[in-house]
């Protein structure tokens, strides 16, 4: 089962992320530029503060992005036993899913689709593990400039995450 961002957010969420390995987690989300700007201490305020945050108003959509981009990190990383264990009872490690990147749900429930895959370098499909670092590498370390500020394409990534997060992503 995969989890939304909110998940993370709540009680049961930051509990899995506080009685995780804090060192081992912290290196696995600063992989990603988004995230360098993690601070010492436990990762759950940081994720608390980076989802509460998430916003798409403005001249661009950093803050969403970023907010769904960790959730989706956190689902790999919670989903996998050779990083924090599937601790969020995944049928596989996220990670290693192959996504659709031409059939993403947008709205979510709409019945309608959107093809993301201008965001992530014109792949046709991607695994999780993959999308996450292509869409780190479009971000500054602390994922405050993201995709050369240009909003629809920011949408683009934001609504692959998303639709990941929220189980209606096309996976193979």
């Amino acid at each position: 089962m995969l989890i939304d961002n909110s998940f993370w957010q709540n009680k049961n969420g930051q509990a899995l992320i506080q009685s995780a390995n804090q060192t081992a987690l912290k290196n696995f989300l600063m992989a990603y530029n988004p995230f360098k700007d993690l601070p010492t201490g436990t990762a759950a305020n940081y994720v608390y503060n980076i989802i509460k945050a998430a916003s798409a108003s403005g001249a661009s959509m950093n803050a969403m992005l970023k907010g769904q981009m960790l959730a989706t990190a956190l689902d790999v990383y919670f989903s996998d036993p050779a990083l924090g264990g599937n601790r969020i009872g995944a049928p596989v490690p996220i990670g290693g899913v192959w996504i659709d990147l031409t059939k993403i749900n947008k709205p979510i429930g709409s019945g309608s689709f959107k093809d993301v895959s201008s965001a992530f370098g014109g792949a046709l499909s991607m695994k999780v593990s993959d999308m996450l670092t292509y869409a780190a590498s479009q971000s500054n370390i602390g994922g405050s400039k993201w995709y050369g500020q240009v909003k629809a394409t920011q949408e683009l990534a934001k609504d692959a995450f998303n639709a990941i997060n929220n189980q209606v992503a096309f996976s193979f």
